[in-house]
């Protein structure tokens, strides 16, 4: 049994772990662990669609997210609940995932003990969750941050143990999150938030909401973004760009100063907390056969069955556009391919469809096989020909055993168009001795032998005529 988690500084395994919290708690009944779902780690690896390109199917990643989102706990004084919540996921080692939850509260209503003082636009507070699959449709929740103050001189954020945590039904399933009344610091408990924030930070128990994610909400990673940009009511806020948050409360172009009372935004949580996972690339590059965008090498998508590439604007080859600014996609489509791989052994000349392979630079022309050569020189032919001499002294290919090769340059059998008749003829035929030359690869001893033959021949000729 592999022991993954820690309860009161000694390792223990997720069971054993769940017995204890469930001790402590005083609900021996509470000991089953996680979140049962109809999801296996293998469901979200094997053949994905896989937006953000981290080897982890989109519809598993929100699933699972979904099933973790933590309940926000809140107490009755609370005034600034509305928030639109976006997510991202990836993987986080062996049977792993790491889900960042960002909050987006609209309105910071600042400390109400002191009459709403630090009061600000937008509150970008966040929560990360690391999720591990034990088997059999059980996922647990190992360990999660909680940001509070997050920057500040009373940053009260820290990673906690699952063991730390109260939930919702289960033990090491969807957390309970507190939150600090008018400020939204997140804590684990209600001692732990009345003495955080500098002492300042109240917690209450009093009603309950989910997060509330929503699929279309999922940010991406660094490497492959699904939104930066958001725009509510016309106003915009911006996840992966590096802008104060300010809850969609200011219009384009004001000043976002006032907005967070520190230089943070969520581009930085984002990164620092390692949303940058990969992508995971195959081996297929531009235009190579795949069947999933993971065969596709630096994030190439698979499109009608050939790879696209990674690029930005300007790189991708003349058959192919760059889909998006910045860094994009190469999209060319799979006839397009044809012609793409078609000029990938040549240099020049003419791609087969009626495109470009590139022009020769001053003082070289293209041959026949697609490659500059200097002005002048011999240009090898081997149009119509799939063997013998291409006219440079080079080859147009070679036959196979029991062929040869005749003057047109084709193969046929070595014994097709001989004499056909033996000696039948009359001794005029030359006795059956075929001395044409170049029809076979005949050596010069055998020529030698057909002239004294003939020679021979003569001679008796000229005995008869005299007897």
């Amino acid at each position: 049994m592999r022991c993954l988690f820690r309860f009161n500084s000694v390792s223990v395994c997720p069971a054993l772990a769940a017995f204890a919290v469930a001790a402590q708690l005083g609900s021996p009944t509470a000991a089953l662990a996680g979140e049962q779902l109809d999801l296996t780690w293998s469901d979200c690896v094997v053949a994905p669609a896989d937006a953000d390109r981290d080897g982890l199917d989109d519809e598993c990643e929100f699933a699972v997210a979904a099933a973790f989102e933590p309940e926000m706990v809140f107490g009755l004084e609370e005034t600034a609940t509305e928030r639109i919540p976006f997510w991202a996921a990836r993987p986080d080692g062996e049977f792993t995932m790491r889900i960042f939850y960002a909050l987006a509260y609209r309105v910071d209503a600042g400390d109400p003990t002191f009459g709403g003082v630090s009061a600000h636009e937008g509150d970008s507070e966040f929560i990360v969750l690391r999720v591990h699959y034990d088997g059999n449709g059980l996922w647990s929740l190992v360990e999660g941050y909680l940001s509070a103050h997050y920057g500040t001189g009373c940053d009260a954020g820290d990673w906690f143990a699952n063991s730390e945590f109260q939930y919702v039904n289960s033990v090491f399933g969807r957390p309970l999150v507190f939150s600090a009344e008018g400020k939204h610091a997140n804590y684990t408990d209600l001692d732990r938030c009345d003495s955080g924030g500098c002492f300042q930070d109240h917690c209450s128990d009093e009603f309950r909401e989910p997060l509330g994610i929503e699929p279309e909400r999922d940010l991406g990673l660094q490497s492959t973004q699904l939104i930066d940009e958001h725009v509510i009511d016309g106003n915009s806020e911006w996840f992966w760009t590096d802008v104060i948050f300010c809850g969609w409360q200011l219009s384009p172009g004001a000043d976002r100063s006032e907005c967070v009372p520190v230089d943070n935004s969520y581009s930085r949580q984002l990164i620092s907390f390692e949303m940058d996972y990969g992508p995971v690339t195959g081996e297929a590059g531009l235009c190579e056969p795949c069947q999933l965008d993971g065969d596709c090498m630096d994030g190439g998508l698979c499109l009608e069955g050939v790879c696209g590439q990674a690029c930005e604007a300007g790189s991708c080859p003349e058959l192919a556009y760059c889909e998006g600014e910045g860094v994009g996609q190469c999209l060319p489509t799979a006839a397009d391919c044809t012609c793409f791989l078609a000029c990938q052994e040549r240099a020049c000349g003419d791609d087969g469809c009626g495109n470009s392979c590139g022009t020769c630079p001053s003082g070289e022309s293209c041959d026949v096989t697609g490659q500059c050569q200097p002005a002048g020189a011999c240009v090898p032919d081997c149009s119509g020909r799939t063997c013998g001499d291409d006219g440079c002294n080079g080859s147009c290919g070679s036959c196979n055993d029991g062929e040869t090769c005749d003057a047109s340059g084709q193969c046929s059998d070595s014994g097709s168009g001989g004499s056909g008749g033996g000696n039948s003829d009359s001794e005029e035929s030359g006795g059956g001795c075929d001395c044409q030359v170049g029809r076979s690869n005949a050596v010069s001893g055998s020529l030698l032998a057909c002239a004294l033959l003939g020679l021979a021949k003569a001679r008796r000729r000229r005995r008869y005529v005299t007897a």
